[in-house]
Order: C-alpha cells, then structure tokens, then sequence
C-alpha cells in the first residue's frame, strides 16, 4: 500500500479519538495520540511536563508567530522552552510518520505534516448536547460539569492550535473531511475516512 498518513482534529466529547482509533484498526496501522506520542519519545517526562505548562500559559496568551517547522536551540536569542519542546514532538510525528502509515490525533499533526505525500486531514465535531451525554457517560460526572470541562478543553486546544500555526483550529478551509458524530457512528465516520483514502490513493495511482 502506497505510503499515507491520518491526521484527526476533534471538538472535546465528539469521539474523535475513538474515530481515530477505529481507522487505525480497520486498516491495521499504528495510532498515536498524546500518549504515544509521548511514549515515542526518550524525553517523554519532559514533554508531558511542558504540556502543562503551555496548558496554563496558553489560556491567558495565544502569540502571533506561528510554528515554521525548525527546531529552536537552546542557543538562539528566540527560544523559548515550549515552543522549542513543541517543535521536538513535531520532530517526533514527522519521523512516524516517515517510518509508517499512521493516524495522528492532535498536536497540530496536520500543520507539521502538511508536506507529507498522501495526507488526509480529518476534523470530527458533534452538536454541544452529544458532547455533553459523551463526556457525562465517560466520566461519570454531572452536566454541569461536563459542559464546563468541554468548553475548557475546546478553548485550549483553539489557542494550541492558534498559537504554534497562527491559524484556526476549526476552520474546515484546513481539512480534507469534517464530520459529524451526532449523525453517524463512530464506525460509520471511520468507514467514510477509509473510503475517501481510499479513493485519493487510487487516484493518485492512475495520474
């Protein structure tokens, strides 16, 4: 099989990572998200550590310079150590993706790997009340604070994304495929994303 890579943004509560995974075992290739990512990594305490530091700096500052695809040295008058930590997993997600077929959720996988042959960049939404019932049922915790909890995360990963491509997260202008976990099922949307791969990788062939 020709040589490609899924990229998956999802809105907090919609499944996205669950769509995620249900594409990657459908097609029997690796998946990746924070955690494997991290687990990619020989510094993986060090990341997780800076996760949560960008996590706290990034709901009161979402900078203008975006993520230009170099590494930041120590040495260099413009380093700063998140941006240079994050520049290290982007490092990390380009040379997966460079080994195998993949799915990739999060860490704006489909601004670092916009260049990469036969990328297909998914965004997976729901309507709020479907978030909600997700995040109340997963974690067993009250409306309230599901809608709470969704609205935080969602502002996060919106400033994540702002702040390291200096673009907008939900912008469907950035993807290939937006769908709808509140109209189909998780298997469903994965089965679409297969077959939309599917016919971009047999097109290719033919050109």
């Amino acid at each position: 099989m020709e040589k490609f890579v899924i990229t998956i943004n999802r809105y907090c509560g919609s499944g996205g990572a669950t769509v995620g995974r249900k594409i990657a075992e459908k097609l029997n290739i690796s998946f990746y998200d924070k955690e494997m990512i991290d687990l990619a990594s020989e510094e993986n305490g060090m990341l997780t550590q800076a996760d949560e530091r960008v996590r706290d700096s990034l709901f009161s500052r979402v900078a203008d310079d975006g993520y230009d695809g170099n590494l930041i040295t120590p040495e260099s008058s413009d380093f700063v150590p998140y941006q240079d930590l994050f520049n290290y997993q982007a490092k990390i997600i380009r040379d997966l993706a460079d080994k195998e077929n993949c799915v990739v959720v999060g860490r704006c996988a489909d601004f670092v790997l916009s260049e990469h042959e036969n990328l297909i960049r998914v965004f997976i939404s729901a309507d709020e009340q479907t978030c909600i019932q997700n995040e109340m049922k997963r974690l067993d915790i009250t409306n309230r604070q599901a809608k709470e909890r969704i609205n935080k995360i969602n502002l996060y990963r919106k400033a994540y994304y702002r702040h390291h491509t200096g673009m907008s997260w939900h912008s469907t202008r950035h993807y290939d495929i937006s769908l709808s976990t509140s109209k189909l099922s998780y298997d469903e949307c994965a089965d679409m994303v297969i077959e939309y791969l599917n016919k971009v990788l047999a097109k290719n062939k033919d050109e």
